[in-house]
């Protein structure tokens, strides 16, 4: 019997990766039935690991140093380390490396937390793109400190701190071929947005969320505004599109709004991973055994 395992992380309280996970599993299968043909794969949805799945795929690996994610603020910052897998001419990079929730003080609480910037995710698409990729892969979950709406990412870029560059930003990176990966389909404003997530995902207080939806409401019109004010239309309704109501914008804080903005396509972590890594054509015939919380 042709076996798959494929393997999400468990969570903080395992403590092994998903590539960790799949392979105890796959080697347990073996054990017990070694004349089955047994193959192990990690699986990601963006979040924390994505980077780990994505190892076999690697044609090399190339390390950096960013700035941590509470840089300018009033709280003390440290430079990260983080990884840019590379496979052809694709880069992959996970936003987590650089401004994930691990990165902050455990004691700080939710609102502490929002000073944090999504620089360094505009710092490692540059070094993604210095590699010489044309393809460049984002995973972006829910475990990001960041509350920014991505302009920290923007700026990063040469947009400016009023984003008055930001027109010329996104026709530099217009030729190359941005990639959300991620699960969350949450949008960056509105009832159901980043900051209303804020409350129950941080502990935020409801008073500091609306403050924080009206200090990203303003952020987006002044995107807008650096556009000319342009909005495409819907194809089906012939509406405007607002692109802080996009799925997947709210993800990361806003990180999902800013990389959207430069053009990215969104899509699912998990997918993505299945058919980079080549385990979707693999699938037929296979009994597939899933390991997830």
């Amino acid at each position: 019997m042709r076996v798959m395992v494929v393997a999400d992380r468990f969570g903080p309280g395992d403590g092994r990766s998903a590539r960790r996970l799949a392979a105890d599993v796959g080697q347990g299968w073996a054990q017990g039935a070694s004349h089955d043909d047994v193959e192990q794969f990690a699986l990601s949805d963006g979040s924390s690991g994505f980077i780990d799945a994505l190892s076999p795929l690697a044609d090399e690996t190339a390390p950096v140093v960013i700035d941590g994610p509470l840089r300018g603020s009033t709280l003390n910052s440290e430079p990260v380390p983080a990884q840019i897998v590379l496979a052809g001419s694709t880069a992959y990079i996970e936003a987590a490396h650089v401004v994930g929730r691990h990165l902050v003080a455990p004691g700080m609480d939710g609102a502490q937390s929002l000073q944090a910037s999504s620089a360094g995710v505009g710092e490692l698409l540059v070094a993604a793109r210095a590699t010489g990729a044309r393809r460049i892969v984002v995973g972006v979950g829910i475990d990001v400190a960041c509350h920014d709406g991505g302009k920290g990412l923007l700026e990063a870029l040469g947009a400016g701190p009023d984003l008055s560059n930001l027109a010329q930003v996104c026709r530099d990176w217009s030729g190359i071929s941005l990639v959300l990966a991620t699960a969350s389909q949450m949008p960056l404003t509105g009832f159901h947005g980043a900051s209303a997530a804020l409350v129950t995902e941080q502990g935020v207080s409801p008073e500091v969320s609306q403050q924080m939806e009206g200090a990203v409401g303003a952020y987006t019109e002044t995107v807008d505004a650096a556009l000319g004010g342009s909005r495409s239309p819907d194809l089906l309704t012939g509406v405007a599109r607002r692109r802080e109501r996009e799925p997947g914008a709210g993800v990361g804080g806003g990180i999902g709004y800013a990389l959207q903005t430069l053009g990215a396509q969104t899509t699912s972590g998990a997918a993505l991973l299945l058919r980079d890594l080549n385990v979707e054509s693999r699938l037929m015939g296979a009994l597939v055994v899933l390991v997830t919380q």
